[in-house]
């Protein structure tokens, strides 16, 4: 048997009861490494041969077994074939050795106690944990692992975290426990516990973790510029149960409309993310991030104008500067400056080159010229990114110019049209070809349609177009002209109507002929006939009732068409004749009472009215107010027009004597008392006769009687010669009418008062006598009092006291006496606010302050204070007093504080400023400085203070605009000048 040699292995070792085991066995000759190619190898545990495998490549048996043992079991291979005399040169070594390790499984695991649900907040530690059995034998313990799901518990993940797992208190249970940062997005996960020994796996129930607060991070978000579209930053925060809302800390640099942010300029734009309703959680309602928003990149366009002129042109282009990425309505501050020129070597260089600027004018050779713009401020929120250049060319001159212009022609529609003809700029014979002009209309500017002219072309204006002359001595142009056609005038006369007699219910018919058509030409809308006042201004509607006289006729409107206008109306007549007398009205017969012996007069009146002339006076015969005698007379009476129509009437006047005479009494008399007895009173009473003419009158209570309180009856009498007797009444009233009159005497107490007592003396005087008193204090009701009156505990407030007199008639004053005051004894309130400022000196500063004073009277009044507003405070805490008297003598006053900060004060608030700079280099540096300069003001060594101060300032320039912004920058520069003017720093 040749040399050969086995090796034994085996996965897994140690092995758990019922797991696999995977037995290999390699066999090589001895001295040359090589595997043999065939033959068997013999298993063997205990020295028992277990099974025989065959060997394959690489010269490797493999065998696998769940049935070894628990315990230790040694393991041999023995290789029984032998290889070639040209595999080896040795007896064979024909085993291995193999300890194999087999170990009793332990059970399944089962859960003791399950996880609990927790809240925690955003990015605090949790840890989950659960009680799991445990036996005494290899492998007891489980293995634990966690898993978490986001979607109910549909789907399982590992979830990350420290997971350990120790031995319980109690016999047969370990703990095992995760713990994390709860660094996931504000919302309910659901986590689980997964234990196995080689006995299998359980899982435990699923615990709910509920994770509150606001998630709010910008560090993703792409770079910002300013003219940047809105974007939405909803996707970078989120909360637990409620939406976020977003605000902006920034308004200058941005704003935000729900979750869109619109950047409104350059600088550092902060957001404030916020949800209510999280207090419990420990955590703030709001998270604040900012990022940095950048300038808007501009490119400026140079431009000439014109892009190109001929050589020899003395004028030079126009070069502007434009960038269409401004937004809105911004614009340059400063605008680039604009050149002509171009680009050459820079000395001494070969790729370098350099803009010059060139002047353009008529001796400027021809050629391609560069237009180029530089400089320009276009604001804080905009930088220039890039500047990019025009052309402009000079080309060859051109010829002189020769401008022939078509001239202006005018004709009236229904005439002969002119000839048409040019003007020409140069007199010169070098032109060849033929002129031509014609006639288009002004909306065909391609001169694509000539009109042919004639007397009946419409009227309008036209555009008259030359053409068919060239010269190659000059550079022909062309100016056309206009060609107006006016309208023809049409003159139209009103008809004159028949004359007509008054009263006549027919109109007169106008018509409206008219002169200066063309041909068959005519109105498309006939004018309108009427008939006038005489003075042709009002129009009248001629009908039975129309006035006799002249009258007017006129024509209005009428459109003639396009090619006419009418340019006159001239008027037509018209008239109405009077042909009827006019009526007279005489008054029915009448009867008349005799009024004497010779009988009576009678007055009466007769009427006329003419259909033209209106009321025309009538005569009569006899006439108004003769003398009738007793019996019946006839009365007739007449009338003539101004046409001389004349009618007439008639009526009868009867005269007899039946009457007594009349007795005529004064009305009703109403006389005033004059005191306690009454009044007398005055009157006259007369009686007339028809025929005795004039009679005496007596009456009863005779004139001049004194008159009781009330209504008394008087009656007259007159008897005339026939025994005829006429009586007549009236009745005389005596009455108290006349009020009382009222007056306060003395009053209490002045207006305004802080007196909650008021006391009033008043009397009242009256022809018949003052009966009493009523008064009334404020919206009270009139009350029965006396004088003197008082009143006390008033209210503060306004107050008014009224009095009036009552007389035994009832009478009251309707004008009260009265007194009106106002009872304040409220002192005024003084508000003013303590102020808190920097020191701009050593002195300390100047201090503006604002004190009021609020008072139930609607003036305030005045304010004074120990210390006048603007007046220059020390530093440190001065205490000021302000003082108001009102008008019913309260004072008010009010205390405040002055607090001026001095250096060392000034300086802590500005190393706060720079601890919030985001640069922690620069604000490193500039904080050192500033806390020596701190140090020497305490040390009392100004001079170095102010050494550091101006250090302080460098630094920050240099860092402006780099690792300080701008704004940033001019607000430390501010404060630290501001506090060496504290110092008084030269």
């Amino acid at each position: 048997m040749f040399d050969t040699a086995t090796t034994l292995t085996s996965s897994p070792n140690p092995a758990m009861d019922d797991d696999p085991v995977t037995i290999t066995t390699r066999t090589t000759v001895v001295g040359s490494d090589q595997p043999v190619l065939s033959g068997n190898v013999e298993i063997l545990s205990g020295g028992k041969l277990v099974t025989t495998v065959p060997v394959g490549a690489d010269g490797q048996a493999t065998w696998t077994t769940k049935d070894l043992p628990i315990g230790e079991d040694y393991l041999s291979a023995v290789f029984l074939d032998t290889t070639t005399p040209s595999a080896a040169y040795r007896s064979s070594e024909t085993q291995g050795i193999l300890n194999q390790i087999v170990r009793p499984c332990a059970p399944a695991p089962t859960f003791l106690d399950q996880p609990a649900d927790l809240t925690a907040t955003y990015g605090t530690a949790v840890t989950f944990s659960v009680s799991v059995s445990e036996t005494a034998v290899y492998g007891g313990t489980p293995q634990v692992k966690w898993q978490t799901s986001t979607d109910g518990g549909k789907t399982w993940t590992d979830a990350p975290g420290d997971v350990f797992v120790e031995h319980g208190t109690t016999s047969g249970s370990a703990w095992a426990t995760m713990s994390f940062d709860a660094s996931v997005r504000p919302g309910d996960l659901q986590y689980r516990a997964v234990a196995t020994t080689c006995g299998g796996t359980v899982t435990s129930d699923p615990a709910t973790l509920t994770v509150r607060g606001i998630v709010f991070d910008l560090t993703t978000l792409p770079s910002k510029s300013f003219g940047d579209a809105a974007f939405d930053i909803a996707s970078y925060a989120s909360a637990s149960t409620v939406t976020v809302g977003f605000s902006s800390d920034t308004p200058g640099t941005c704003t935000v409309s729900g979750a869109m942010v619109t950047v409104r300029a350059s600088g550092t734009c902060t957001i404030t993310a916020s949800e209510d309703g999280i207090s419990n959680y420990a955590l703030a309602p709001q998270v604040k991030q900012s990022f940095s928003s950048g300038k808007k990149l501009l490119t400026v366009v140079a431009t000439a104008a014109p892009l190109s002129q001929p050589y020899g042109t003395a004028s030079a282009p126009t070069v502007s500067c434009t960038s269409n990425g401004f937004v809105g309505s911004d614009h340059f501050v400063t605008a680039p400056t604009g050149q002509m020129g171009g680009y050459t070597l820079a000395s001494g260089s070969t790729s370098e080159y350099i803009f010059r600027p060139v002047t353009i004018g008529s001796t400027t050779p021809q050629g391609r010229y560069v237009s180029h713009c530089s400089g320009g401020n276009p604001g804080p929120s905009y930088t220039i990114g890039s500047y990019r250049d025009g052309t402009f060319t000079i080309t060859a001159p051109l010829p002189p110019p020769l401008k022939i212009t078509a001239n202006d022609k005018r004709y009236t529609f229904g005439t002969t049209p002119p000839s048409l003809d040019a003007t020409y700029s140069i007199s010169t014979s070098s032109l060849t070809g033929t002129l031509s002009c014609r006639v288009y209309a002004s909306t065909d500017t391609g001169y694509a349609n000539p009109i042919v002219l004639s007397e009946t072309t419409p009227a309008g204006s036209y555009t008259i177009h030359c053409s068919g002359l060239s010269s190659s001595s000059y550079t022909v142009s062309w100016a056309d002209g206009t060609l107006v056609v006016d309208r023809a005038a049409v003159v139209v006369t009103a008809s004159s109507p028949p004359d007509q007699s008054h009263g006549s219910t027919s109109a007169p018919s106008v018509t409206c002929p008219a002169t200066g058509f063309l041909g068959e030409d005519g109105f498309l809308t006939e004018p309108t006939g009427a008939v006038y006042d005489a003075s042709g201004t009002e129009e009248v509607t001629i009908g039975s009732d129309a006035a006799v006289g002249d009258y007017v006729t006129k024509c209005t409107g009428g459109d003639p068409g396009s090619n006419y206008t009418i340019t006159g109306y001239t008027p037509g007549s018209f008239t109405i004749e009077d042909r009827t007398a006019p009526v007279v009205t005489v008054p029915a017969d009448m009867g008349v009472e005799a009024t004497g012996p010779a009988g009576a007069t009678a007055t009466f009146g007769a009427t006329a009215r003419d259909a033209v002339d209106g009321t025309t006076e009538a005569t009569c015969d006899p006439a108004s107010d003769s003398t009738f005698a007793l019996g019946t007379t006839t009365v007739t009476c007449s009338a003539t027009d101004a046409a001389g129509n004349t009618g007439t009437a008639s009526f009868t006047v009867t005269v007899s004597d039946t009457t007594a005479p009349v007795v005529t009494v004064p009305a009703n008399k109403k006389v005033e008392a004059t005191g306690p007895a009454g009044a007398k009173a005055t009157f006259g009473a007369t009686a007339q006769d028809a025929v005795d003419g004039t009679k005496e009158a007596t009456c009863d209570p005779a004139s001049d009687s004194t008159f009781a309180l009330g209504a008394t009856m008087v009656t007259c009498s007159a008897t005339d010669a026939a025994g005829n007797t006429g009586t007549a009444s009236f009745t005389v009233t005596v009455a108290d009418t006349i009020a009382p009159d009222t007056r306060v005497t003395v009053t209490q107490p002045a207006n305004p008062t802080k007196q909650t007592a008021a006391g009033f003396t008043f009397d009242g005087s009256d022809l018949v006598g003052v009966a009493g008193f009523e008064c009334k204090l404020d919206g009270g009701t009139f009350t029965a009092c006396t004088s003197p009156k008082t009143y006390s505990g008033l209210a503060e407030g306004s107050h008014a006291f009224q009095v009036r007199a009552r007389d035994a008639a009832g009478n009251v004053d309707l004008t009260p006496a009265g007194y009106s005051w106002v009872v304040d004894t409220t002192a005024p309130t003084v508000t003013v606010a303590d102020v808190i400022l920097d020191a701009t000196s050593s002195a300390g500063a100047s201090v503006p302050f604002t004190a009021t004073a609020t008072d139930a009277d609607p003036v305030s009044p005045e304010v004074t204070c120990s210390r006048a507003s603007g007046s220059t405070f020390g530093i440190g805490t001065t205490q000021v007093t302000c003082t108001a008297t009102d008008a019913a003598g309260n004072t008010g006053s009010a205390t405040f504080t002055v607090t001026v900060k001095g250096a060392v004060t000034q300086l802590t608030a500005l190393q706060a400023k720079v601890q919030n700079l985001s640069s922690a280099p620069a604000r490193k540096s500039l904080l050192t400085t500033l806390q020596s300069a701190q140090a020497a003001v305490s040390r009392g060594d100004t001079s170095a203070a102010c050494d550091k101060l101006t250090s302080f300032i460098s630094q920050v320039e240099a860092q402006s605009g780099k690792k300080i912004s701008t704004s940033d920058a001019a607000s430390l520069i501010r404060d630290a000048r501001r506090i060496m003017g504290v110092l008084g720093c030269s």
